[in-house]
């Protein structure tokens, strides 16, 4: 029995480019833009949508994330909430000029449609 699952790959744009851009702009080193500016925010909101049973499984990797959602309700939620996460310094910067966006992090996101087989063990169906 095949079970569907809703998928979010979201993935970061210019993870070193932007913390370039930002520490000529600000004087922050480009780790701490990596870390604290926009893997974190992400995260954080990543966390709080797993908290309330929107998001079923989160696969984190370096500056993307697969995450797994059991309705199609739950898919446009989550994907409109992390479309619209602020970098935190973003007043002080002029993204626009480098993304045309309003100062959210910038992302690259694809939704797709899975269904995995249910696993079972310890020999019983």
């Amino acid at each position: 029995m095949s079970e569907e699952k809703y998928l979010i790959y979201a993935d970061i744009l210019g993870f070193d480019k932007l913390p370039r851009i930002i520490e000529s702009a600000l004087g922050l080193r480009p780790s701490k833009v990596r870390t604290e500016l926009l893997k974190e925010p992400l995260e954080e909101e990543i966390s709080s949508l797993a908290e309330t049973g929107k998001i079923s499984n989160v696969f984190p990797s370096r500056d993307d994330w697969l995450i797994v959602l059991n309705t199609r309700k739950h898919l446009f939620e989550v994907l409109s909430k992390i479309l619209r996460i602020n970098i935190p310094i973003a007043e002080f910067i002029k993204t626009d000029e480098i993304y045309g966006d309003n100062g959210h992090i910038p992302l690259k996101v694809a939704i797709g449609l899975c269904e995995f087989e249910m696993c079972v063990t310890g020999g019983e169906e």
